[in-house]
């Protein structure tokens, strides 16, 4: 029976959905994918996501934790994310709408959205509370680590799909240019949004 420092597998499985499922980088990247690209085409984007994340995970039980400790290092990787999600919010501001002749972006692939996460903040954010308070002083810590891992990957699939649906739906309300700047100019604003708060609090020189 694997046993958590704190609470129990029901609440880090609370913590888990409601980490995953409220907007942030990924799901808004995955609405912005459905409405453009269709839920097959974004399928290698939803398991580079899913996969991708969990590693993240990793990286913070092997020693992420300690490396934040170093002098600087926190404000440097939230000014690197900062510049990725300025771009990332640009590239979804300036993509085309489907169907169009020109076309000036592609869905992520695989190994891009699983990149992505290595510079996603609310990722390193989630992970660092998830090893702080539920895993770090477990008996059994691989194991622990093993299994929060397995519940974010688990949960990950299905939201990020609801998501790229309810992309898809709205893409029915894009039938024409003006609709769909407006569309892609949100889910730039609210990209920016969802993380600017954590980026601005946790990792931002100050």
């Amino acid at each position: 029976m694997i046993e958590f420092q704190s609470g129990s597998i029901l609440s880090l499985l609370v913590f888990a959905i409601v980490m995953i499922m409220t907007p942030g980088p990924n799901n808004v990247m995955f609405m912005n994918s459905g409405a453009i690209y269709g839920l097959r085409k974004t399928v290698p984007h939803i398991l580079g996501v899913s996969l991708g994340s969990p590693m993240v995970l990793f990286a913070v039980a092997t020693g992420g934790t300690i490396l934040f400790k170093i002098k600087y290092v926190e404000g440097v990787f939230g000014f690197i994310c900062s510049l990725y999600l300025l771009y990332l919010a640009y590239k979804v501001a300036t993509s085309k709408p489907p169907g169009g002749t020109v076309r000036s972006s592609k869905p992520f692939t695989f190994l891009e959205s699983a990149g992505f996460q290595w510079v996603n903040p609310k990722i390193w954010s989630q992970y660092i509370t998830v090893l702080g308070v539920y895993i770090g002083g477990a008996d059994n810590y691989l194991s622990a680590v093993l299994f929060a891992a397995l519940i974010f990957a688990v949960i990950g699939i299905p939201n990020a799909i609801i998501w790229t649906i309810f992309g898809i739906f709205l893409s029915k309300f894009l039938k024409n240019k003006r609709s769909f700047r407006i569309f892609s100019i949100t889910m730039a604003v609210i990209l920016v949004i969802s993380v600017l708060p954590l980026v601005i609090n946790k990792y931002w020189l100050v």
